[in-house]
């Protein structure tokens, strides 16, 4: 480390632009890496209060934060914020209020923040907690991600659950564990996982869930294949992307559905092929293969096959 960046460093701590917690950090990153890792010319370690506070002037007490730009490791990060252009590894966990991220990010450890966003290639070894997370290119989480609000863009794969108040997602998005999502879940592309609760449910493209998906309202406008063990909800809409769009029979309309069981009040299906479809209201559309309808009001369509109704 060299005296100009210690003096530097020690001069915004006596200054209070820092916080005695953030001053250590850096300080411990400095000494055991040294400049070529944690603090080379190449990385910009400052403050961004003027920007956050409204200037020089601001009468708010500021607590600091890291900024890399270009390449640089650390051990750990715990401060207001943590910025990213670049290449930046950290050796721990995150703790702060505002995370963003430019290029390529991989942490080795959890990371609790109100705000994340990503873009880029990032990679997460442990859980995420936040009030808000935007991913958007390639991602790999090793652990759960746990936020009020989740948006996800590009290819997505996360090997625990997913929990929130509202999750998007656009491009391929994989899970290993399960969506619980209270409010509502959006899709489009490729979804993939384990299990689906929602209050409401739009999607448009594949979606591919191992076990059962429970919602109050299903929407889903097919392209490619989809499947899925058992879906209960009280209102269902399933028809291929074209049908959805409104283009005329005339054109080929793409996707399918296969699945077990479908159990809802108001039900309306079109290219789907199920073993038992159980409803009050009930619409069989062209396209489907259906072993058992249980429904008292169902309206079947001459292309649709029934092999068996009950009342």
């Amino acid at each position: 480390m060299t005296q100009n960046m210690r003096k530097k460093l020690e001069e915004r701590y006596t200054n209070g632009e820092i916080s005695e917690e953030v001053y250590r950090s850096i300080l411990k990153d400095m000494e055991e890496y040294g400049d070529k890792e944690a603090m080379e010319d190449d990385t910009d370690i400052r403050d961004d209060e003027n920007d956050r506070h409204g200037g020089e002037n601001s009468t708010e007490k500021r607590t600091g934060g890291v900024s890399i730009s270009g390449s640089g490791t650390l051990k750990h990060v715990k401060g207001e914020y943590l910025k990213i252009v670049g290449s930046g590894k950290v050796e721990g966990d995150i703790d702060v209020i505002e995370m963003k991220t430019a290029g390529s990010c991989k942490v080795e450890g959890n990371i609790r923040a109100e705000s994340i966003e990503c873009a880029g290639s990032s990679k997460i070894e442990g859980n995420i907690d936040s009030k808000e997370a935007k991913f958007a290119g390639s991602t790999a989480i090793e652990g759960n991600l746990n936020s009020e609000k989740i948006s996800l863009a590009g290819s997505v794969k996360i090997d625990g659950d997913v929990i929130c108040i509202h999750f998007k997602s656009g491009g391929s998005t994989k899970i290993e564990g399960a969506i619980a999502a209270d409010e509502r879940v959006e899709c489009g592309g490729v979804l993939r996982a384990a299990s689906l609760k929602t209050g409401t449910f739009s999607g448009r493209g594949a979606v591919n869930i191992e076990e059962t998906v429970v919602a109050k309202d299903f929407s889903l406008a097919m392209s490619g294949t989809s499947s899925m063990k058992k879906l209960m909800a009280e209102t269902i809409d399933i028809q291929p992307e074209g049908a959805k769009k409104g283009l005329s029979r005339l054109f080929e309309r793409g996707g399918s559905l296969k699945i077990e069981h479908i159990h809802g009040t108001t039900i309306y299906l079109e290219n789907v092929i199920a073993d038992y479809v159980d409803g009050q209201e009930v619409g069989i559309g062209p396209g489907c293969k259906i072993g058992t309808l249980k429904s008292p009001n169902a309206r079947v369509h001459e292309g649709a096959k029934i092999k068996k109704r009950e009342n």
